[in-house]
């Protein structure tokens, strides 16, 4: 949902060590990952489809960003691309991420490391969103169930 006054139209973020970049303007966000080769799209793929349903306000854009780069920052590998120029075009492919590695993609997750990110997207104290330690506020969900911030959203 756009937001009435033009400045809260605007958001951006980026993970540089992550290697990602969010950007809402007005109605419009878009999170993009730069350097895992789709690792993030297709290892969480079900997690964040379900907010595809929802019209976010800048808060939920601002939670589903930190989750994104939360998992952008548990990427343990480097993605190596091979460049092929014939034809006139350039074909860019990917070498298989897992490599000869048996490893896991992604690093184990620490709700610790989450908060801070989470508290960074939403541009307050830690303390503010994290009223036990185990436990962090959500603009998504309520009760386990996704939030429906309006009431004209078909999720």
């Amino acid at each position: 949902m756009e937001p009435t006054d033009r400045k809260a139209c605007f958001d951006y973020w980026d993970s540089l060590p992550g290697m990602g970049l969010s950007i809402r303007v007005g109605r419009v966000g878009i999170i993009a990952c730069l350097q895992d080769g789709g690792a993030v799209k297709y290892a969480f793929e079900e997690q964040y489809k379900e907010f595809e349903k929802l019209t976010l306000d800048w808060a939920q854009f601002a939670e589903v960003t930190a989750r994104i780069f939360y998992d952008l920052s548990r990427f343990n590998r480097i993605p190596k691309f091979i460049l092929a120029e014939g034809n006139g075009h350039v074909q860019v492919m990917l070498n298989p991420l897992g490599g000869l590695s048996g490893k896991p993609l992604f690093e184990k997750g620490e709700m610790q490391d989450y908060f801070q990110v989470l508290a960074h997207c939403l541009r307050c104290p830690q303390e503010a969103i994290q009223p036990r330690p185990d436990k962090v506020m959500s603009w998504l969900y309520q009760s386990g169930k996704l939030k429906q911030m309006f009431p004209d959203d078909p999720a």
